[in-house]
């Protein structure tokens, strides 16, 4: 089981969440978007402040996703995939650079 943890404030995980409800996505996307929503992403809403000191925006949040056969990785992917081929979600693009220059930790404690 595969648990990490994403670090957006407020308005990057309302983003985030929009995307992985969205109509436009195939059913490959769909299922796998599913997966990552029922292991954590639900949570967006609530979930707690970061106290990283590294983290200069005082409204970034924690969203903790624990995951039985997929990591951070694969959540990337699927964040770049949606935001290369759904209308209007290339913002994803910019979300996926910010996971994978400091915007998550795997493996998360």
């Amino acid at each position: 089981m595969a648990t990490f943890a994403v670090f957006y404030n407020r308005v990057d995980l309302t983003l985030l969440a929009a995307a992985l409800k969205n109509a436009a996505l195939s059913p490959a996307q769909r299922v796998l978007a599913n997966a990552f929503w029922n292991d954590g992403v639900k949570n967006w809403g609530t979930a707690p402040f970061s106290s990283r000191p590294e983290d200069n925006d005082r409204d970034t949040r924690v969203l903790v996703v624990t995951g039985r056969n997929h990591t951070l990785a694969d959540l990337i992917t699927l964040l770049r995939d949606v935001g290369s081929t759904v209308t209007g979600a290339g913002y994803m693009l910019a979300l996926v650079s910010d996971l994978i220059v400091s915007g998550a930790v795997e493996p998360w404690p």
